[in-house]
């Protein structure tokens, strides 16, 4: 048995030389071609990539807006904060209400000023207590 050649795992007989050499140089001419693209690819498009990862501009503004964003950037603790702490939000829920006081005492924290503001009436709910029953199939023991 060969063990060179093989398809999904199961072995592949030859019954003829000239077929089995007909099938070697298809395969190295195939691999060829795929190893040419792989080289072009790694050094045409791979240095393109590169170049999109720097900073292009000498301008001292969006350089401190860029090194604030990626140096000092709060966002997951803030948003750990927000999904886990003040949980779901809802209109005219409890878990709404909590949100409106946690992010308006974070941004007067950071010496933001800012109040809240009645938009509109809604009608507050929450949801009490759920309870389920099977009726179909009933299953006897």
């Amino acid at each position: 048995m060969d063990t060179r050649w093989r398809v999904a795992s199961a072995p592949v007989y030859f019954y003829d030389l000239k077929s089995r050499r007909q099938i070697e140089t298809t395969l190295k001419r195939d691999c060829t071609a795929l190893m040419k693209i792989f080289w072009i690819a790694i050094f045409f498009i791979l240095p393109l990539n590169v170049a999109a990862q720097t900073f292009r501009t000498d301008d001292p503004v969006l350089r401190s807006i860029w090194d604030q964003g990626m140096e000092n950037s709060q966002t997951e603790q803030l948003a750990h904060e927000l999904i886990d702490v003040v949980g779901p939000r809802l209109s005219g829920t409890p878990g709404f209400t909590n949100a409106v006081e946690w992010i308006t005492g974070k941004y007067n924290s950071w010496g933001v000023d800012v109040r809240q503001e009645q938009y509109g009436t809604w009608n507050g709910w929450e949801q009490g207590v759920l309870h389920v029953d099977m009726i179909e199939p009933r299953v006897q023991t």
